[in-house]
């Protein structure tokens, strides 16, 4: 490949923002943004050090110890959120254009999950904050007090906001997880300090940027750190000024985030890695099997924790299945991901192509069958491109089956009972997601009671609600994020038992 080159058009002015201003950076060093298209340099951003950190957290603190936010009403603080939505949805296009141009997604994608959907979970978490906060009052009942006289007991269990929240990031939906753990965090009437990814955090600022032109959000509320590398992210899983810590990212990743935690016991919020089985029966219909390219990873090119990427298949219906499948692989249109047409855009930077390339190569050499992909598109010399990959005659010892790739290949395996499908569908560290397709509904709703995953669909279908919880079992993750119980991570519960006189 290509090395990568800068535009005439770079942008350099991006910064952090602490306390409701643009934090002059405290090194000269930058990290490069770059297309995954086509490997050029389409921003220089600064390196978020330990120091800036502390100033952000420290921000963070005094915002909610001192200042009006945490103490609002829930409707002033709706008020507010509903500012921030109305602004982020007025410069959609800017977002979709910085999702296409800094993460390779297609454009059809970034109009999407990659923007929309989670600008319209803002106006959710507007609502939200707009709730009671009180869960329940008792009334009644004798004094608990040894040797007391009768009095009349009242207690009150409510929801407050859990404090400093140290919000860090990922690479593959950047706005939507931006946005996912700032708007419910702030709905509550935390204080954030947010860090994406160092590579992939133009939209952070642009985030950053509409917050503080378009919101009345107090100084130091919403704090956004730019190319924080490890080290900034140590200190805000570790910083006794931070309650809680909320992470997408790899499962790697969480285990430190969650030791360095543990040490000033906070709470943590994790949605990690997935490994999710597509367990499709012999009485399926594969229309609907393959219809959304369900048995395929071509969405955003397979970088989703949430992917469906081992398909399970019922015997004799196996080489129907694979046959089809590798069909499709082969007619999937890759390339530009700003051409509606295009179906698949790049992996996100030539790290990440290595990576999946380096598990294409793993599953050939332990005796996987690669029957579709594996390589780069034909005609396509430059970005990090990669073709639909299809595996077949996979075991569950195999890399490609237990370990998640985040890449565009999917690994099938056969099975001959409802019983091994489980078993092989349970078979792994994770439990994010999963599919059951069946012609007998009681027995895609027996199946998906029995995988061990957070969310599971039968047949594709599913209510369309957006604040359903998302989130897994297992090293899948802890919490879930989405709709009220999203917004519940950020809260702790209060008691309060008093005597009325």
């Amino acid at each position: 490949m290509a090395g990568t080159t800068a535009t005439s058009d770079v942008e350099t002015d991006l910064a952090h923002l602490v306390n409701g201003s643009w934090l002059t950076p405290s090194t000269d060093e930058t990290i490069d943004i770059v297309n995954p298209a086509t490997e050029e340099v389409i921003a220089q951003v600064p390196v978020a050090t330990p120091r800036d950190a502390e100033l952000a957290i420290t921000a963070a603190r005094t915002a909610f110890d001192e200042g009006p936010w945490p103490r609002m009403s829930g409707a002033e603080r709706g008020k507010v959120l509903r500012q921030f939505a109305d602004a982020l949805w007025e410069h959609r296009e800017t977002l979709v254009d910085i999702a296409v141009r800094q993460g390779g997604c297609t454009i059809g994608q970034a109009r999407g999950m990659q923007v929309y959907f989670p600008i319209q979970q803002m106006y959710r978490y507007a609502d939200l904050a707009e709730q009671e906060m009180v869960e329940r009052t008792y009334i009644g009942g004798g004094s608990m007090s040894v040797g007391a006289g009768p009095s009349v007991g009242h207690s009150i269990v409510k929801r407050e906001p859990a404090g400093v929240v140290s919000a860090i990031t990922p690479f593959n939906y950047p706005t939507l997880l931006n946005l996912q753990k700032v708007g419910p965090a702030l709905a509550a009437g935390c204080a954030v300090v947010l860090k994406p990814t160092e590579y992939i955090c133009r939209d952070a600022h642009e985030i950053a940027r509409i917050a503080l032109e378009y919101t009345d959000l107090p100084p130091g509320v919403l704090n956004v750190l730019l190319g924080g590398k490890g080290d900034v992210g140590e200190m805000m899983s570790s910083h006794p000024m931070v309650d809680q810590v909320s992470f997408t990212g790899s499962t790697h990743t969480g285990r430190r985030i969650m030791a360095s935690a543990s040490q000033t016991i906070k709470r943590v919020t994790l949605e990690l890695g997935g490994k999710s089985a597509n367990i499709v029966f012999a009485d399926a219909d594969l229309e609907k099997v393959l219809q959304p390219d369900s048995a395929l990873v071509i969405r955003h090119c397979g970088q989703g924790c949430g992917h469906w990427t081992r398909v399970l298949v019922e015997e004799s219906l196996h080489d129907e299945l694979v046959e089809r499948m590798v069909a499709r692989a082969k007619t999937v249109v890759v390339g530009d991901p700003m051409d509606p047409a295009t179906e698949m855009g790049p992996l996100v930077n030539q790290a990440q192509w290595e990576r999946v390339k380096g598990y294409i190569e793993s599953g050939i050499d332990e005796g996987a069958t690669l029957l579709a992909g594996g390589g780069r598109p034909a005609g396509i010399d430059l970005g990090y491109y990669l073709e639909p990959t299809v595996f077949d005659d996979t075991t569950s010892e195999m890399k490609i089956f237990q370990e998640e790739i985040f890449g565009p290949v999917v690994s099938v395996q056969s099975f001959t009972t409802e019983e091994e499908a489980v078993r092989l569908a349970n078979d792994s560290i994770y439990g994010l997601n999963g599919a059951v397709w069946s012609g007998d509904l009681a027995r895609g709703l027996r199946v998906a009671n029995a995988v061990r995953t957070g969310s599971i669909t039968v047949n594709g279908g599913g209510a369309e609600e957006a604040g359903l919880p998302y989130g897994g079992y297992k090293q899948s993750g802890l919490g879930r994020e989405f709709g009220e119980w999203g917004f519940n991570e950020y809260t702790e519960l209060k008691t309060i038992k008093y005597v009325a006189n």
